[in-house]
Order: structure tokens, then sequence, then C-alpha cells
């Protein structure tokens, strides 16, 4: 299969056709090694593995553990918990922090702001 060379930015670039990338399992953004042999140039996939939950949380250490960040103060309706489905919300109103656009009732008369 022919394809060609191509100037993009400071860089050379090299596009590969859908159905030679299907074949391989090649996707956008994928990692891939380039090596060279003689003046052939190798493209390799490289296998990324998905990574689980616990796989994730097995590489939290005490070294790389940080503790709370203050990200400032509210600035919002998430103060005290206004809302959410299992937080009581004053449903009603034109105007005010107890104002709710959208309510939304469950069971038992409990409402709050979706």
């Amino acid at each position: 299969m022919d394809t060609r060379v191509q100037k993009w930015g400071e860089s050379l670039v090299l596009r590969i056709p859908d159905s030679l990338a299907n074949q391989i399992g090649l996707e956008p953004d994928a990692p891939v090694a380039l090596s060279r042999r003689g003046t052939e140039l190798i493209l390799t996939p490289l296998n990324q593995e998905r990574l689980t939950l616990d796989d994730l949380l097995a590489q939290v250490t005490p070294d790389n553990l940080h503790g709370e960040v203050d990200t400032g103060p509210a600035v919002g309706r998430e103060v005290g918990g206004t809302s959410g489905p299992d937080t009581a919300m004053p449903v009603g109103g034109t105007s005010g922090p107890d104002t709710c656009r959208y309510p939304v009732s469950r069971p038992g008369g409990l409402s709050y702001c979706a």
C-alpha cells in the first residue's frame, strides 16, 4: 500500500489508511514505537492495557498521597448540601438561594433541585 509523507508544522507526518490501521488495531492517539532497520521505518503499536480502579489505587503510597486541597470559598449553591437526590430543599419561589428551577419529586414528599 502506497501513501505519502507530508509536512505538518516542523514535523513530517505519515497518513495511515483506515484499512491498514484496523488490521493492526491502531486508533487515533494510540502510543506507538518508531524504529529503523536499514532504510525501513518500523511502527509498532504499544500495548496499553486498561487499568482498573484497583490497579490505580494499588499505586497510591504514603509518599504520593496528598491531603485535602483548599479550593477557596464556595461560590455557588454547593454550600451545605442544598441539592441532590438525598437532600431535602425548599422548592418554589421566584428568586433567592432556595429557588429551584428544575424541581424533582421523590416518594415520601422529598423534593430536590436537578
